[in-house]
């Protein structure tokens, strides 16, 4: 089957879809029909898109193509040739324009984006797109206060597929003269499948509709989402169960029993023992490896730890430029206040604490969010529902060490 064939399956089949919405009788239903939607949604980009290339690889850029012809009639216009980018670009930023002021208007008051607008950006037919302006915004936020968000790997895999993780270790070997060592291949140690999680948040815009500026409704949009978001972006990272949600670190069970770490009330304000606990960090995953912990435990614990004197351990705990910058053991820490619980409030047996380089956490998704508008029957309220596919999971769980709370 063609690129072309598959791109006319898939929009019939999200043709269906989107008949099938008025049969819908129970609200289950239609957030079904809904995730149909975008998944099928995020097929038919990524088949226009490989369309697309498929065709510049075949045929030439046509301004290339254009500027070539000119050039060998002694005719070539550099001038001409930038007009006509600027011209395109110049339209796209009106039609974003233009989109960003629709969508004001359908979050505050409801009205309708244009068709054209709509088909411009690829919408769901049951809810709208956040412009790129303010998706961007929101995910520069993610960065910039996500500290955890920021450190993971991202990626924008198709649900469904496989990808192998694959692990070189190549070893030199030692050989007599006129002969050579054996080709070493690839060790394929697992795969990493994700699929499609939907994370809802409903939109507090609490602004009067009639004097809203674009600047003060997208600043207040982009406050709201994001901060929705981070919260239980994270939090998945961390404690996600891998239903309906990624699956956290602490909940993965590819990290074996020898890579939990028990640490007791008096271990926790031991320098000995935690050089222990470090010691268990394979070398090939120190570098970047951060310590996760709650902020009780850091400020309470780590930082109240003394000598035999009583007095504070010196330089362990800061930076040696003197900056407040949480670190232990030259390693970054990050500390947080709910994904972890404190050592005191931890149940024996549960994880405190953890270390690990999050770069081998892999976030799956296009971060492109809908946005749908509708009245709860049941609390008498315009509700603006915000939805963002996901997926997440450890690619590579030999590097975690996870702290658990011993008797």
């Amino acid at each position: 089957m063609t690129l072309q064939q598959k791109l006319e399956a898939a929009l019939e089949k999200r043709k269906a879809l989107v008949t099938s919405i008025t049969n819908a009788e129970t609200k289950e239903a239609l957030d079904k029909i809904e995730l149909d939607l975008r998944k099928a949604d995020i097929e038919i980009a990524g088949l226009k898109e490989a369309i697309e290339e498929e065709q510049r690889s075949a045929q030439g850029n046509p301004e290339e193509r254009a500027a070539g012809s000119n050039l060998s009639q002694g005719q070539f216009n550099p001038i001409s040739t930038y007009g006509l980018t600027t011209q395109r670009r110049s339209s796209e930023e009106e039609q974003e324009a233009e989109y960003r002021k629709a969508f004001m208007e359908y979050t505050l008051r409801g009205t309708a984006i244009p068709t054209e607008l709509r088909a411009a950006t690829g919408t769901a037919d049951i809810g709208v797109v956040i412009p790129n302006t303010v998706m961007n915004k929101i995910i520069e936020q993610l960065k910039t206060y996500g500290e955890i968000f920021r450190r993971v790997t991202l990626t924008n895999i198709k649900g469904g597929v496989t990808i192998p993780i694959a692990s070189a270790k190549p070893v030199a070997t030692w050989t007599a003269e006129g002969t050579v060592a054996d080709k070493q291949k690839k060790e394929v140690k697992g795969t990493v499948t994700f699929s499609y999680n939907k994370l809802q948040c409903r939109v507090a815009v609490t602004l009067e509709a009639d004097t809203t500026s674009l600047a003060i409704f997208e600043s207040t949009l982009t406050d709201n989402v994001y901060e929705a978001m981070i919260i239980a972006i994270e939090e998945a990272i961390v404690n996600g169960t891998g239903t309906l949600q990624p699956l956290g670190f602490t909940k993965d069970t590819r990290v074996l029993a020898s890579q939990k770490v028990e640490l007791s009330a008096t271990d926790i304000k031991s320098w000995e023992a935690w050089s222990k606990v470090f010691a268990k960090v394979p070398k090939s995953k120190r570098a970047g490896a951060v310590v996760l912990l709650n902020t009780e435990t850091w400020e309470g614990d780590i930082l109240g730890m003394t000598d035999s004197t009583g007095q504070p351990i010196a330089r362990v705990t800061v930076g040696l430029n003197g900056e407040d910058k949480p670190m232990f053991k030259g390693k970054e820490v990050i500390d947080v206040e709910s994904y972890l619980p404190s050592y005191e409030a931890a149940e024996v047996g549960d994880v405190f604490g953890a270390i690990l380089n999050l770069k081998d956490y892999m976030l799956n998704s296009n971060l492109a969010m809908t946005v749908k508008r509708y009245f709860d029957e049941d609390t008498d309220e315009w509700i603006t529902k915000s939805t963002l596919i996901a997926d997440g999971k450890l690619a590579d769980a030999q590097g975690v060490i996870l702290l658990v709370k011993k008797a």
